[in-house]
């Protein structure tokens, strides 16, 4: 796969880390677009403070992900 974009409002899944992870296995660039919109507490992506995201990110550049485009509007 090329290039993968999420947009997204909120997220429900358990593991977000291990989502992305897995997905930067099979793209080569992502897109991440965090709209702004009334969620649940945590259920923003990248939002959870008990993840060590810049760790995440360096491991999803360990794999065949090349680029990655974050855009956040959550707040």
């Amino acid at each position: 796969i090329d290039q993968l974009s999420l947009d997204s409002t909120d997220c429900s899944c358990s593991d977000q880390a291990k989502v992305l992870i897995d997905f930067s296995s099979i793209v080569r660039s992502m897109s991440i677009v965090q709209n702004q919109y009334p969620v649940r507490p945590g259920q923003s992506v990248f939002v959870d403070r008990n993840i060590d995201w810049a760790q995440v990110i360096i491991e999803m550049f360990s794999r065949k992900l090349d680029k990655l485009y974050v855009e956040n509007h959550h707040q």
